[in-house]
């Protein structure tokens, strides 16, 4: 397989000229969004956004890609649902809806990555509970999506080779094209599962604070215990101390 490399371009632009300064009406500076704690929870409500949209669990990853790859309809000849079906990935229009699944999912991790890099750097901005909350939660978004990305870029479980290259598993915002490059099915494996423990060891304190808090809590948390479950029953690896996790 070969070696994926996410590649980000920035683009600057400069002038002179004083209306170039002004921040458009649909973009907010990083260090405008992230002055207070609403600006934390905003961002991490961006990426739920992105993700609900066409591009992915709106069309494209829900109805498109594995209903058609799983061949459950039977598609019209030489269109998308032709070649998803045939798993063919070289015509250009599935090589365009495929890059655009790959962009979107990466492009809300460097979203979750800029958020939890900027909310270690302002704790104080914070408060306690609400920092293990939104901390917890991206952090178990963002093993969640790279455990899609496998999904669909990676081979079907019972054709894995744990020491093959699968996909990159990025864990802070760089332009260092070394830390963007595939990793191993094993190496892939190990970072989500770590990221979903880490997750819960944010979000399970919080349960105990408070009603209030309780009530809050639970919908981040039950999805990162149950993405640790399927994930788990993927690599036939639950162990008793995950198995009574998920079942508390």
């Amino acid at each position: 397989m070969k070696k994926i490399y996410l590649i980000i371009v920035l683009f600057s632009l400069a002038s002179c000229n004083k209306w170039l300064d002004i921040t458009p009406q649909l973009e907010i500076r990083k260090d405008l969004m992230f002055e207070n704690e609403q600006g934390f929870k905003d961002v991490l409500t961006g990426a739920y956004i992105r993700m609900a949209r066409p591009a992915l669990y709106g069309l494209n990853t829900t109805i498109v890609l594995p209903e058609l790859m799983s061949q459950h309809w039977k598609p019209v000849s030489n269109t998308l649902s032709d070649y998803l079906s045939a798993f063919n990935f070289e015509e250009t229009e599935s090589k365009n809806l495929l890059e655009t699944v790959w962009l979107q999912y990466f492009q809300t991790i460097v979203n979750l990555n800029s958020l939890l890099e900027e909310l270690d750097n302002n704790k104080e901005l914070v408060t306690p509970e609400n920092y293990r909350l939104i901390k917890g939660e991206a952090i178990g978004l963002r093993a969640f999506l790279h455990f899609e990305v496998l999904r669909f870029w990676s081979d079907v479980p019972q054709n894995t080779v744990a020491s093959n290259s699968a996909i990159p598993y990025v864990k802070e915002v760089t332009k260092d094209p070394n830390k963007l490059v595939s990793i191993s099915y094993q190496e892939v494996m190990a970072n989500i599962l770590a990221d979903l423990e880490s997750a819960e060891g944010f979000l399970m304190p919080i349960l105990f604070l408070s009603i209030p808090t309780m009530c809050s809590i639970l919908l981040p948390l039950w999805p990162v215990l149950t993405r640790l479950s399927r994930i788990l029953r993927t690599t036939s690896t639950i162990s008793g101390r995950c198995a009574l996790t998920i079942m508390r």
